[in-house]
């Protein structure tokens, strides 16, 4: 079995006695550089998708970089930016 890894996204948090400390991973091989030099700015070269019964690409396009940004904000327990993979390449793939 092949596993390839298309993008990650990881957040660190450490709690210090007097401030916290957070470490931002982001791996995309397939993406070009960012104008800026902050997470936020390579998150927003990612095509966006928001769920309504499932992943929905907003575009009728596949997203170039293979995966799109998923933003919610209704379920505090998980992230409020995620990344998935776009599902018009789901669609094609399978």
């Amino acid at each position: 079995m092949h596993e390839t890894i298309v993008a990650g996204f990881v957040r660190f948090y450490r709690r210090d006695v007097r401030r916290e400390l957070i470490l931002e991973r982001f791996r995309a091989p397939f993406l070009p550089e960012p104008e800026g030099d902050t997470l936020q700015s390579w998150l927003e070269d990612i095509p966006r998708a928001i769920w309504i019964d499932g992943v929905l690409a907003l575009s009728d396009d596949p997203s170039q970089k293979i995966v799109r940004r998923l933003f919610q904000s209704h379920l505090s327990q998980i992230p409020r930016t995620m990344l998935v993979i776009c599902p018009i390449w789901t669609k094609r793939l399978f």
